[in-house]
Protein backbone atom coordinates (compact mmCIF):
# COMPACT_ATOMS: atom_id res chain seq x y z
CA UNK A 1 0.00 0.00 0.00
CA UNK A 2 0.96 3.73 -0.39
CA UNK A 3 2.61 5.19 2.07
CA UNK A 4 0.46 8.62 3.31
CA UNK A 5 1.01 11.41 5.90
CA UNK A 6 -1.59 13.11 8.09
CA UNK A 7 -1.52 15.10 11.08
CA UNK A 8 -1.56 13.53 14.63
CA UNK A 9 -4.84 14.08 16.96
CA UNK A 10 -5.22 12.80 20.40
CA UNK A 11 -7.20 9.73 19.53
CA UNK A 12 -4.26 8.72 17.60
CA UNK A 13 -2.30 8.40 21.10
CA UNK A 14 -3.02 4.88 21.90
CA UNK A 15 -1.65 3.84 18.35
CA UNK A 16 1.50 5.89 18.44
CA UNK A 17 1.85 4.52 22.08
CA UNK A 18 2.09 1.11 20.58
CA UNK A 19 4.29 2.11 17.94
CA UNK A 20 6.97 3.64 20.16
CA UNK A 21 6.74 0.29 22.30
CA UNK A 22 7.10 -1.83 18.68
CA UNK A 23 10.27 0.20 17.88
CA UNK A 24 11.75 -0.68 20.84
CA UNK A 25 10.94 -4.48 20.32
CA UNK A 26 12.60 -4.33 17.17
CA UNK A 27 15.22 -2.15 17.68
CA UNK A 28 16.55 -0.63 21.25
CA UNK A 29 18.02 0.25 23.23
CA UNK A 30 18.94 2.76 22.59
CA UNK A 31 15.71 4.98 21.02
CA UNK A 32 14.96 8.06 20.85
CA UNK A 33 11.55 7.60 23.60
CA UNK A 34 10.13 5.37 25.29
CA UNK A 35 5.85 5.52 25.36
CA UNK A 36 6.61 6.86 28.75
CA UNK A 37 8.57 9.60 27.70
CA UNK A 38 6.75 10.49 24.99
CA UNK A 39 3.43 10.45 27.13
CA UNK A 40 4.93 12.84 29.40
CA UNK A 41 6.64 15.17 26.63
CA UNK A 42 2.96 15.28 25.01
CA UNK A 43 0.95 15.89 28.54
CA UNK A 44 3.41 18.76 29.69
CA UNK A 45 3.77 20.60 26.75
CA UNK A 46 2.42 23.94 27.69
CA UNK A 47 1.82 25.14 23.48
CA UNK A 48 0.95 22.10 21.35
CA UNK A 49 3.99 23.76 19.37
CA UNK A 50 5.21 20.19 19.37
CA UNK A 51 2.35 17.02 19.27
CA UNK A 52 -0.14 19.92 18.41
CA UNK A 53 1.63 20.09 14.67
CA UNK A 54 3.07 16.64 14.82
CA UNK A 55 2.25 14.70 11.91
CA UNK A 56 1.91 10.87 11.34
CA UNK A 57 3.54 8.06 8.46
CA UNK A 58 1.58 5.45 7.78
CA UNK A 59 1.43 2.52 5.71
CA UNK A 60 -1.85 1.71 5.00
CA UNK A 61 -3.41 1.48 8.72
CA UNK A 62 -0.20 0.81 10.05
CA UNK A 63 1.77 3.99 11.82
CA UNK A 64 5.21 3.63 10.63
CA UNK A 65 6.59 7.22 11.64
CA UNK A 66 6.12 10.30 13.88
CA UNK A 67 7.79 13.83 13.65
CA UNK A 68 6.58 16.85 16.09
CA UNK A 69 8.64 20.00 15.98
CA UNK A 70 9.40 21.50 19.14
CA UNK A 71 11.87 24.40 20.08
CA UNK A 72 12.99 24.66 16.77
CA UNK A 73 14.13 21.02 16.64
CA UNK A 74 12.22 17.94 15.58
CA UNK A 75 12.03 14.96 16.88
CA UNK A 76 11.71 11.26 14.59
CA UNK A 77 10.43 8.07 15.55
CA UNK A 78 10.54 5.74 12.81
CA UNK A 79 9.86 2.02 12.57
CA UNK A 80 13.43 0.43 11.27
CA UNK A 81 12.16 -1.07 8.25
CA UNK A 82 11.38 2.56 7.53
CA UNK A 83 14.37 4.44 6.72
CA UNK A 84 13.71 5.78 3.13
CA UNK A 85 11.12 8.10 5.01
CA UNK A 86 14.06 9.94 6.60
CA UNK A 87 13.98 12.47 3.75
CA UNK A 88 10.51 13.38 4.13
CA UNK A 89 10.03 13.73 7.43
CA UNK A 90 12.82 16.19 7.13
CA UNK A 91 11.42 17.54 4.54
CA UNK A 92 8.51 18.26 6.50
CA UNK A 93 9.44 19.44 9.23
CA UNK A 94 11.69 21.87 7.42
CA UNK A 95 8.56 23.26 5.65
CA UNK A 96 6.71 23.79 9.09
CA UNK A 97 9.66 25.54 10.65
CA UNK A 98 9.48 28.01 7.70
CA UNK A 99 5.94 28.86 8.16
CA UNK A 100 6.36 29.22 11.91
CA UNK A 101 10.02 30.86 12.01
CA UNK A 102 10.33 31.99 8.55
CA UNK A 103 13.36 31.88 6.50
CA UNK A 104 16.23 32.67 8.82
CA UNK A 105 15.48 30.19 11.21
CA UNK A 106 17.62 27.54 12.03
CA UNK A 107 16.46 23.81 12.05
CA UNK A 108 17.48 21.28 14.30
CA UNK A 109 17.23 17.40 14.65
CA UNK A 110 18.53 14.60 17.19
CA UNK A 111 20.52 12.15 16.42
CA UNK A 112 22.64 9.13 18.29
CA UNK A 113 25.82 8.91 16.59
CA UNK A 114 25.31 5.05 15.46
CA UNK A 115 22.16 5.96 13.73
CA UNK A 116 23.90 5.15 10.65
CA UNK A 117 20.87 5.44 8.34
CA UNK A 118 19.56 9.18 9.89
CA UNK A 119 22.84 10.56 10.34
CA UNK A 120 23.35 10.00 6.34
CA UNK A 121 19.82 11.65 5.74
CA UNK A 122 21.18 14.29 8.17
CA UNK A 123 24.56 14.84 6.28
CA UNK A 124 22.12 14.53 2.74
CA UNK A 125 19.66 17.61 3.49
CA UNK A 126 22.32 19.54 5.08
CA UNK A 127 22.41 19.50 8.50
CA UNK A 128 25.78 19.59 10.78
CA UNK A 129 26.47 18.41 14.48
CA UNK A 130 26.52 20.79 17.16
CA UNK A 131 27.84 20.57 19.99
CA UNK A 132 25.41 20.40 22.28
CA UNK A 133 24.49 16.32 23.30
CA UNK A 134 22.45 13.80 25.62
CA UNK A 135 24.06 10.84 27.51
CA UNK A 136 21.69 7.75 27.18
CA UNK A 137 22.61 5.47 29.84
CA UNK A 138 21.32 2.00 31.42
CA UNK A 139 21.74 -0.77 34.06
CA UNK A 140 20.39 -3.79 34.65
CA UNK A 141 17.66 -3.70 37.34
CA UNK A 142 18.79 -6.42 38.83
CA UNK A 143 21.69 -5.55 39.67
CA UNK A 144 23.10 -4.59 43.12
CA UNK A 145 21.71 -1.67 44.62
CA UNK A 146 23.61 0.87 46.80
CA UNK A 147 22.91 1.58 50.52
CA UNK A 148 20.98 5.20 50.28
CA UNK A 149 20.54 7.01 53.98
CA UNK A 150 18.15 9.48 54.54
CA UNK A 151 19.27 12.42 56.07
CA UNK A 152 17.05 12.61 59.55
CA UNK A 153 13.64 13.31 59.29
CA UNK A 154 13.47 12.99 55.64
CA UNK A 155 11.39 9.65 54.35
CA UNK A 156 10.42 8.67 50.54
CA UNK A 157 6.80 7.97 49.49
CA UNK A 158 5.13 8.42 46.09
CA UNK A 159 2.91 10.80 45.35
CA UNK A 160 -0.95 9.97 46.47
CA UNK A 161 -4.06 11.72 45.66
CA UNK A 162 -4.74 14.99 44.03
CA UNK A 163 -3.43 16.95 47.01
CA UNK A 164 -0.04 16.55 46.31
CA UNK A 165 0.10 17.94 43.11
CA UNK A 166 0.83 21.75 43.77
CA UNK A 167 3.47 20.69 45.97
CA UNK A 168 5.11 18.35 43.32
CA UNK A 169 4.70 20.78 40.48
CA UNK A 170 6.54 23.48 42.81
CA UNK A 171 9.57 20.87 43.69
CA UNK A 172 9.94 20.00 39.84
CA UNK A 173 9.99 24.23 38.60
CA UNK A 174 12.58 24.64 41.87
CA UNK A 175 14.87 21.88 40.22
CA UNK A 176 14.61 22.57 36.75
CA UNK A 177 14.91 26.87 36.23
CA UNK A 178 13.38 28.32 33.95
CA UNK A 179 10.76 25.85 33.94
CA UNK A 180 7.13 26.34 33.34
CA UNK A 181 5.56 23.20 33.97
CA UNK A 182 1.93 24.13 35.99
CA UNK A 183 -0.58 21.96 38.09
CA UNK A 184 -2.79 21.58 35.01
CA UNK A 185 -0.35 20.25 32.72
CA UNK A 186 0.76 17.54 35.68
CA UNK A 187 -2.51 16.66 36.11
CA UNK A 188 -2.61 15.94 32.33
CA UNK A 189 -0.03 13.84 33.21
CA UNK A 190 -1.33 12.13 36.02
CA UNK A 191 -4.13 10.93 33.91
CA UNK A 192 -2.01 9.67 30.82
CA UNK A 193 -2.34 6.04 30.00
CA UNK A 194 1.39 5.26 30.73
CA UNK A 195 1.71 7.63 34.44
CA UNK A 196 1.37 5.29 37.50
CA UNK A 197 1.18 7.11 40.63
CA UNK A 198 3.05 4.25 42.39
CA UNK A 199 6.48 5.27 39.96
CA UNK A 200 6.74 8.98 40.81
CA UNK A 201 8.59 8.98 44.12
CA UNK A 202 9.50 11.79 46.12
CA UNK A 203 11.52 12.50 49.23
CA UNK A 204 9.75 14.61 51.90
CA UNK A 205 11.35 16.97 54.21
CA UNK A 206 10.71 16.95 57.89
CA UNK A 207 8.76 20.20 57.34
CA UNK A 208 6.53 18.20 54.93
CA UNK A 209 7.78 20.01 52.39
CA UNK A 210 8.80 17.87 48.96
CA UNK A 211 12.81 17.65 48.67
CA UNK A 212 13.50 15.40 45.70
CA UNK A 213 11.92 13.58 43.28
CA UNK A 214 11.60 11.28 40.45
CA UNK A 215 9.30 10.02 37.73
CA UNK A 216 9.68 6.64 36.38
CA UNK A 217 7.37 4.91 32.94
CA UNK A 218 7.23 1.52 33.35
CA UNK A 219 6.64 0.08 29.73
CA UNK A 220 5.38 -3.66 31.01
CA UNK A 221 5.02 -5.16 27.52
CA UNK A 222 9.09 -4.80 27.38
CA UNK A 223 10.06 -4.44 30.77
CA UNK A 224 11.76 -1.61 31.05
CA UNK A 225 11.88 1.55 32.76
CA UNK A 226 12.91 5.25 32.10
CA UNK A 227 13.63 8.12 34.38
CA UNK A 228 12.13 11.35 33.35
CA UNK A 229 12.77 13.54 34.87
CA UNK A 230 14.70 13.65 38.32
CA UNK A 231 15.64 16.52 40.57
CA UNK A 232 15.96 17.89 43.85
CA UNK A 233 14.73 21.53 45.45
CA UNK A 234 17.92 24.09 45.71
CA UNK A 235 17.28 23.94 49.52
CA UNK A 236 18.05 20.04 49.61
CA UNK A 237 20.70 19.44 47.71
CA UNK A 238 23.78 17.32 48.85
CA UNK A 239 21.97 15.22 50.93
CA UNK A 240 21.39 12.35 48.69
CA UNK A 241 17.60 12.51 48.20
CA UNK A 242 17.75 12.42 44.60
CA UNK A 243 19.94 8.69 45.11
CA UNK A 244 17.80 7.84 47.39
CA UNK A 245 14.43 8.34 45.17
CA UNK A 246 15.81 6.31 42.81
CA UNK A 247 16.68 3.55 44.51
CA UNK A 248 13.45 3.75 45.68
CA UNK A 249 12.58 3.58 42.35
CA UNK A 250 14.75 0.50 41.28
CA UNK A 251 13.54 -1.30 43.68
CA UNK A 252 10.23 -0.81 42.72
CA UNK A 253 10.62 -1.50 38.94
CA UNK A 254 12.24 -4.84 40.15
CA UNK A 255 9.63 -5.83 41.62
CA UNK A 256 7.00 -5.42 38.40
CA UNK A 257 9.49 -7.48 36.39
CA UNK A 258 11.59 -4.63 35.21
CA UNK A 259 15.41 -5.85 33.50
CA UNK A 260 16.55 -2.36 32.15
CA UNK A 261 16.34 1.17 33.75
CA UNK A 262 17.26 4.08 31.40
CA UNK A 263 18.25 7.86 32.22
CA UNK A 264 19.38 10.67 29.64
CA UNK A 265 21.50 13.26 30.67
CA UNK A 266 22.66 16.59 29.10
CA UNK A 267 26.59 16.60 28.25
CA UNK A 268 26.79 19.83 30.95
CA UNK A 269 24.88 18.53 34.14
CA UNK A 270 28.02 17.01 35.72
CA UNK A 271 26.11 16.78 39.39
CA UNK A 272 23.48 14.46 37.50
CA UNK A 273 26.38 12.67 35.12
CA UNK A 274 28.40 11.52 38.93
CA UNK A 275 24.59 10.60 40.07
CA UNK A 276 23.99 8.10 37.35
CA UNK A 277 27.31 6.84 37.34
CA UNK A 278 27.29 6.14 40.94
CA UNK A 279 24.66 4.09 40.43
CA UNK A 280 25.38 2.18 37.89
CA UNK A 281 24.20 3.60 34.45
CA UNK A 282 26.01 2.75 31.91
CA UNK A 283 26.57 4.98 28.80
CA UNK A 284 24.79 2.93 25.64
CA UNK A 285 25.17 5.84 23.21
CA UNK A 286 25.09 9.94 22.58
CA UNK A 287 22.20 11.93 20.50
CA UNK A 288 23.40 15.14 18.97
CA UNK A 289 21.93 17.95 18.00
CA UNK A 290 22.32 18.64 14.53
CA UNK A 291 21.40 22.23 12.63
CA UNK A 292 20.72 23.46 9.75
CA UNK A 293 20.67 26.70 9.00
CA UNK A 294 22.40 30.39 10.17
CA UNK A 295 23.17 28.80 13.65
CA UNK A 296 24.75 25.61 12.38
CA UNK A 297 28.21 24.60 13.79
CA UNK A 298 30.52 21.69 13.18
CA UNK A 299 31.66 19.72 15.91
CA UNK A 300 33.33 16.71 13.81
Amino acid sequence: MPITARQYTDDDTLDVLAFVRTIYRLHGPPVYATAGELDWWRCIDPTLEGMGRARLWLDGAQIVGLAYPAYGRVDILLHPQYEMLYDPMLAWAEGDRLRQAGSQAPMGAWSFTGDHARLAALAQRGYRRGEAFFYSRKRAVADTLPATPLPDGYHVRNVASEADLPARVAVHNDAFIPSNLTVSRYRRAVKAVSYRADLDLIAVAPDGRFAAFCLIWYDAENQIGAFEPVGTHSAHRRRGLARAVMVEGLRRLRALGAHTAFVNTYYEDEPAIQLYESLGFREMDRFYAWVKGSEARSNE
